[in-house]
């Protein structure tokens, strides 16, 4: 049974090695609970413990402690996927209020914004295409490009996008 929970954790012969290497170094990361070692560990534990085994026991995630999955690693412990995220808003502040919890999205910068900070811009995306595009060519009609604009990108958040890109990028 054994044999039969290591095959079906670990299916590829070079994650098989490292089962065996980290074992090897420490046996005890079957039955201690650390958060060490390669992912394996953990899927062996489960697959023993479906098989009816009692002293195994699973890897407590680094930081809070839980029996998650733990698919991330800090440093050289293993977290759980809601620590892996909080650890990355915690080195991404928003860039306006220096929040760390509900980084909603990026701005065209590719910089981090929280919910309260969403980057809008202050004019119609419509209009910001419309004068670059009475820039380029003075005859073109302000409500055709506008009609195009919007039938082209039918949703605000692509309106911004074309927005931004001609800001950044006027000679588009």
């Amino acid at each position: 049974m054994v044999a039969e929970a290591v095959a079906s954790t670990a299916k590829m012969k070079s994650r098989h090695r490292k089962l065996a290497e980290a074992l090897s170094r420490d046996p005890e990361l079957l039955t201690s609970g650390r958060p060490e070692g390669p992912v394996t560990i953990q899927k062996l534990v489960r697959a023993l413990q479906a098989v009816g085994a009692t002293r195994v026991v699973l890897p407590r995630c680094a930081h809070c402690g839980k029996q998650h999955r733990l698919p991330n690693l800090h440093g050289d412990q293993r977290i759980c996927a809601y620590c892996q995220m909080k650890q990355a808003a915690a080195a991404n502040p928003c860039v306006i209020c220096g929040r760390t919890a509900h980084i909603a999205s990026h701005d065209h910068l590719g910089r981090p914004r929280c919910a309260l900070h969403p980057d809008t811009g202050n004019e119609d995306p419509v209009d910001v295409v419309c004068d670059h595009a009475a820039a380029v060519d003075p005859g073109l009609a302000r409500d055709e490009v506008a009609t195009a604009v919007r039938a082209t990108c039918q949703m605000p958040a692509h309106q911004r996008q074309l927005a931004l890109a001609l800001e950044d990028n006027p000679r588009c």
